[in-house]
């Protein structure tokens, strides 16, 4: 006879980032947790020894269920955790995110329980993954939702998928979008589609996670080039102006960006990023700032105008988180 199901089933894809999800893991089982819970990791091809530390710790404890497939990208990752979860509330996760306490898990899903729908929590970069100037300045980037309100109340693309808490109901049969072949976007368009159920998602404010990943200057552009090549499967499917508009696939945007110079500007900021971004001990400048985020709008741009479908490209794998 199989165990009984537990309340609660925590998903997370990884890929390549072995000691890093074997930390993620070792920290959700340390939960103090009255309910039963399982979390369900599904390895996505990882070339290193993810596979090898995900074996032994299911072997160490029975809520840890490992699953490993070829890699085939972060949707096919999340569908194949969500056909072996078998929890009535499901927590998306990605392999950077740990929660800040060993309470976290209880009082987010009492939060849910009590008033329903989607709850995202706060995020926190960690200190040792805001070592250099790059890092510092991805920390301040993350920080904005510090001055969101609890409760607050999201439109369709508060669905962050790096950490969310939803009842399985609320997402019945629905599935990722497996055409995403990249980075990016899969998580936005799946709540998309729940927020035209009538799902709403909401800022947990008392609950936090730390989102510990130690991002470098070449990992960042690519993830943005990424998401700009991806925005144009979320309007394939969903070829609507408010969409076309959100993923910067609108020709109108398109052309302005093009008009604006904003890949020059971004390829001429970058020798400027890159001479500091891994420099430690360094105070964070206005400038820097300035110049990232050129860097990474020229990236995206140059990904919308390389994913158009006459210059359709596979996207590199990055990491999941």
């Amino acid at each position: 006879m199989s165990a009984a199901a537990p309340l609660l089933s925590i998903l997370v894809p990884t890929y390549a980032r072995a000691a890093l999800i074997e930390r993620t893991v070792r920290a959700w089982t340390a939960q103090r947790f009255e309910h039963a819970f399982e979390i369900v990791v599904v390895d996505d091809g990882s070339p290193d020894d993810t596979s090898a530390r995900l074996a032994r710790l299911a072997a160490e404890d029975p809520r840890v269920v490992s699953v490993r497939q070829p890699n085939r990208g972060r949707s096919v990752a999340r569908n194949a955790a969500l056909a072996r979860a078998r929890g009535s509330w499901l927590l998306f996760a990605d392999d950077d995110v740990s929660p800040l306490d060993d309470t976290t898990l209880a009082r987010w899903l009492e939060r849910a329980e009590r008033e329903g729908g989607a709850w995202v929590p706060r995020v926190h970069v960690p200190p040792e993954a805001a070592l250099t100037t790059l890092q510092q300045a991805w920390r301040q980037r993350l920080s904005g939702a510090r001055s969101w309100r609890d409760g607050h109340r999201f439109g369709a693309g508060g669905f962050w998928f790096a950490a969310m808490l939803i009842e399985r109901t609320a997402i019945g049969d629905m599935r990722f979008d497996e055409t995403f072949d990249g980075y990016g976007w899969e998580d936005m368009e799946f709540g998309y589609r729940l927020h035209r159920r009538g799902v709403r998602s909401r800022l947990a404010g008392d609950v936090e996670v730390w989102h510990a990943d130690p991002i470098t200057l070449d990992v960042l552009e690519r993830k943005y080039e990424s998401l700009g090549r991806q925005g144009w499967n979320f309007v394939r499917r969903h070829p609507r102006l408010g969409v076309r508009i959100w993923t910067g696939t609108w020709w109108p945007v398109r052309a302005g960006k093009a008009l604006l110079g904003v890949e020059r500007r971004g390829r001429a900021a970058r020798p400027r990023v890159a001479a500091i971004a891994d420099a430690e001990g360094v105070a964070l400048e206005p400038a820097f700032v300035r110049d990232l985020g050129a860097v990474l709008e020229g990236a995206y741009a140059r990904g919308a105008r390389l994913g158009t479908p006459r210059r359709r490209v596979q996207d590199p794998e990055v990491p999941h988180g």
